[in-house]
């Protein structure tokens, strides 16, 4: 009797405790994914800089002012830290493009390597320095920059156009 009554305690005990530690789990996901998509964001806009440099300064020393064409330029330059530049940071994967109609034209994706457990968001940038987002599909820039038509937009963006909550700054 004894030890059916300890049995069932340690059952209850054990529901209880995963009752708990499930949506606990969960939490901390979701926060780690939430510092990962931060931490790539920073990324980006450390690309973009880095870009700025590299055009200005000639980086490459072929007398062009072009962008660099990927991120290990970026690397070699001494423009970008080498953790950004391997293509792989906070859980995702970035690469840089620089387009093939214009060498002025460029933007950089990043894609979780394992969508909904590293991050949620698809992230890019171009040249205009506007980060943009997708939760369903990674982003595309046309050759001219632009984002891909559904792409939500985060942090600064031109009036009108959808944030990553979907409302406009004009509808706020």
């Amino acid at each position: 009797m004894k030890l059916r009554t300890l049995m069932i305690g340690l059952a209850l005990i054990g529901l209880l405790a995963t009752g708990i530690s499930i949506p606990l789990y969960r939490h901390l996901h979701a926060k780690q994914r939430q510092k990962n998509e931060g931490a790539v964001i920073g990324a980006l806009k450390a690309i973009a800089s880095a870009q700025s440099v590299y055009r200005e300064g000639d980086k490459d020393g072929d007398g062009v002012l072009a962008y660099a064409p990927d991120l290990a330029s970026l690397v070699r330059a001494g423009v970008l830290q080498s953790e950004i530049g391997d293509g792989e940071y906070h859980g995702y994967r970035i690469k840089l493009r620089r387009h093939k109609l214009q060498q002025f034209v460029w933007s950089v994706t990043a894609e979780p390597l394992t969508p909904g457990r590293t991050g949620d968001l698809f992230l890019g940038m171009s040249m205009r320095g506007v980060v943009h987002a997708s939760r369903s599909e990674a982003l595309v820039f046309g050759e001219d920059g632009a984002p891909p038509p559904k792409a939500l937009t985060i942090g600064a963006r031109p009036s009108g156009s959808k944030s990553i909550r979907g409302k406009s700054r004009a509808a706020r």
